[in-house]
């Protein structure tokens, strides 16, 4: 089945997908005190955007893959290096559209 296959050709990031998505949130933004830190909700943001990564990753890979997968291949380099592109390129525009609209 779904689960048998990933558990059983990617155990490594599935779970690492698995407690970088449900545990690391859950332990560390329970507590308010850290919640008012802006660094650290940053570096939170940062490890859960990584762990999405991840998660698309353990959904793709033993279906187009299966048991031959690399976690650093050029494929993910490049596919990383799309999205970051494309995440700069929207942030840069949409912040040329904020000053272009002060007076």
């Amino acid at each position: 089945t779904y689960y048998v296959q990933r558990f059983e050709e990617i155990r490594a990031p599935f779970f690492a997908m698995v407690v970088m998505n449900f545990v690391f949130p859950i332990l560390v933004l329970m507590n308010s005190d850290y919640k008012r830190i802006p660094w650290f909700i940053v570096i939170a943001g940062v490890i859960v955007l990584l762990g999405h990564y991840i998660d698309v990753y353990v959904l793709i890979t033993p279906g187009s893959v299966g048991a031959h997968w690399k976690f650093i291949s050029p494929e993910v380099i490049g596919s990383m290096l799309f999205f970051l592109g494309l995440f700069t390129t929207l942030v840069v525009v949409q912040a040329k559209a904020k000053i272009n609209k002060s007076p």
